[in-house]
């Protein structure tokens, strides 16, 4: 008899651009504590990973689809040579699905937590918003952003909501 996960409740993705991991909390280090330490324990934390663009919006697009950017097609430039101040990146395919459809479709509520213009504002996110029911900026310092989220999981949770949640 072959054996399937139970369904998933919640789903907490957090994806910091350019900033290495051990700088958010201590790789292995069970002394050092941060806002998310309470739920280190029971998280799929994955710590063998490699960016698939070197810049956001193409790399931010890969984690929430799972395609390499030219499949997705988020920040691509028109032409070969990127010009930032002549050209315009272009929006994620149509037809792309990205993870927060899918969570939002099975009654996940979905919301973005970001500091990056790149993925809070809709004009400059390129697609990358789909799916999200809510989205908050936030300034550069990412300690208010943590406590609002935790504050708004712990509303889901005492209202037996299922939460999806990017962090970017």
């Amino acid at each position: 008899m072959q054996r399937f996960p139970a369904p998933v409740r919640n789903l907490l993705f957090i994806c910091m651009d350019t900033v290495r991991a051990d700088v958010f909390y201590g790789l292995g280090d069970l002394d050092k504590k941060d806002a998310l330490a309470d739920w280190r324990d029971s998280a799929l934390d994955f710590t063998q990973v490699t960016a698939t663009s070197p810049w956001t919006v193409p790399a931010i697009g890969s984690a929430l689809t799972g395609l390499w950017p030219y499949a997705h097609g988020a920040g691509r430039f028109p032409d070969p040579i990127a010009e930032l101040g002549t050209q315009a990146p272009v929006p994620a395919h149509e037809d792309t699905t990205f993870l927060t459809e899918v969570a939002e479709r099975r009654g996940f509520n979905t919301a973005v937590f970001s500091a990056s213009a790149w993925t809070y504002n809709p004009f400059l996110s390129m697609g990358l918003l789909r799916g999200f029911d809510e989205v908050v900026q936030y300034e550069t310092n990412w300690q208010p952003m943590v406590s609002e989220m935790i504050h708004s999981f712990a509303e889901q949770i005492d209202d037996g909501r299922n939460f999806s949640t990017c962090c970017i």
